[in-house]
């Protein structure tokens, strides 16, 4: 099987090394044998994921890929800018990404407002990006992102791979109504068309829902277009109020707390790693989170009551996006000098329960779908067989 590596060498070099291995676990220890330091790693055919390290495809570049670049070779002690550079000698694919962040260098500006028109890096990460510039963290910083955009993306494959199958079973459930709607019911239609007055009731029935459906789609698709219109402007205008009545809610509840959580703290946590004072917490935090029920209500409040002399676990306990064992585990970590450390045991035991309840959702939705499918060839068996059954009769 064959493994294609970007590697930095000791003299500041990267290479590109293509070998053929059993798995790319047996090329990565091997590469770090010979003292290279391994940018990304990837199969010849299409991988997501090898050891932690991302794969290479296509022109854009993906964030973890992104940093890790950066990060390999700051790691290594070559400046910045120089780095940059020696990234622009190699890259491959990319749009020339590179090209124009050492163009933006050259001009002065800081890495952050070099990459912010890229489109590679969220609002929350450029946001720490700055704190990291403005406290002198720059490179600690880049490296606590990149752990903290390896562990988002791993859990988007996570959550990813459990709804495949259910939407795949809802594509297929609409595939198997429009061909029954658009293809087998006209030549039903024209060849029951005779006898339409001997057909059962039920048949009759569903002919004509069918029929409906099939002559007035438009309607049906502007009808849907039009409440879906209506359901967003009343979701925009009731943000706030509606987050709230579902948080009550005993599983879609639990899993909207925990997702807020899941994008909330893990910024938070990376400011509080860096010993950010409080005061300069907030400002990037509210910049990423504007028009995000809870959070940034939460963040307005810890602006109103940053001087004064609340603590944080007090900040945070003001909001909703807590539970109440929670928030007495956060008062207690402050007590004791460990709220980071409450912090973070929060999140990691929210997460594995966010996918539990996920997966308990899904579980739910697979049948559910199931049935809908079944219940299409229900309809359809009764259009064909219910007519046959009742001329049987009559003879």
């Amino acid at each position: 099987m064959k493994f294609s590596a970007k590697v930095l060498t000791a003299q500041g070099k990267i290479e590109r090394i293509s070998e053929d291995h059993p798995d790319g676990k047996t090329f990565e220890r091997l590469l770090k044998e010979r003292g290279l330091s391994i940018i990304s790693l990837r199969k010849s055919s299409f991988l997501p994921e090898i050891s932690g390290l991302p794969f290479v495809s296509g022109k854009k570049v993906p964030k973890d890929v992104f940093l890790s670049e950066i990060t390999v070779l700051l790691r290594s002690g070559i400046p910045l800018q120089e780095a940059v550079a020696i990234l622009e000698k190699c890259e491959e694919g990319s749009q020339g990404i590179y090209g124009r962040i050492q163009a933006h260098l050259r001009e002065g500006k800081r890495f952050s407002q070099a990459v912010e028109g890229l489109q590679i890096l969220s609002p929350t990460e450029l946001s720490l990006l700055r704190s990291g510039e403005e406290t002198g963290e720059f490179r600690p910083m880049l490296e606590v992102l990149l752990e903290h955009v390896k562990g988002d993306l791993a859990l988007q494959r996570r959550m990813v791979a459990l709804v495949a199958y259910p939407s795949f079973l809802l594509l297929f459930a609409t595939a198997v109504l429009g061909y029954v709607v658009f293809g087998v019911l006209p030549k039903l239609a024209e060849s029951m068309s005779e006898m339409a007055e001997k057909l059962p009731p039920l048949t009759k029935f569903l002919m004509g829902s069918l029929g409906a459906v099939r002559e007035f789609w438009w309607v049906v698709a502007l009808a849907s277009g039009a409440l879906t219109y209506i359901g967003y402007i009343f979701y925009r205008s009731r943000k706030e109020s509606i987050f709230k009545t579902a948080l009550r809610l005993p599983l879609l509840g639990e899993i909207l707390r925990m997702r807020l959580q899941a994008s909330f703290l893990p910024p938070l946590l990376v400011l509080l790693k860096k010993k950010i004072p409080l005061k300069q917490i907030v400002e990037p935090l509210k910049i990423s989170y504007t028009g995000v029920p809870l959070i940034e209500e939460l963040l307005q409040k810890m602006d109103e009551n940053k001087g004064s002399g609340k603590g944080l676990s007090d900040m945070l306990c003001d909001s909703d996006l807590f539970s109440p064992k929670e928030k007495e585990l956060l008062r207690v970590g402050e007590r004791a000098s460990r709220i980071q450390e409450m912090l973070k045991e929060i999140l990691a035991s929210n997460l594995e329960k966010y996918e539990a309840r996920v997966k308990t959702v899904v579980s739910l939705m697979e049948p559910a779908l199931i049935v809908g499918v079944g219940l299409i060839v229900l309809a359809f068996v009764l259009l064909v067989v219910l007519p046959i059954i009742s001329f049987q009769g009559e003879f």
